[in-house]
């Protein structure tokens, strides 16, 4: 996948973050790494019906890869 590391292959730095959640209601759980650095964040928090927050989060981040818990 694109977030798997393969080595550095240019001399500039480009994160590459994976982003993992899970959506209960209003509130959601988030997880995201980058697999360069190996650097973990994890939080969670109230959005709206047209999930707001969490847009934003994906834009900032701009996750190689999405994974989303199901029940």
């Amino acid at each position: 996948t694109r977030g798997t590391y393969q080595g550095r292959k240019n001399l500039g730095y480009e994160p590459k973050y994976i982003l993992a959640y899970r959506q209960n209601r209003d509130r959601i759980g988030v997880v995201f790494f980058d697999v360069t650095t190996l650097k973990v964040f994890i939080g969670s928090f109230s959005d709206d019906n047209n999930l707001s927050t969490f847009r934003t989060l994906v834009c900032q981040i701009r996750p190689v890869e999405i994974i989303q818990e199901r029940d």
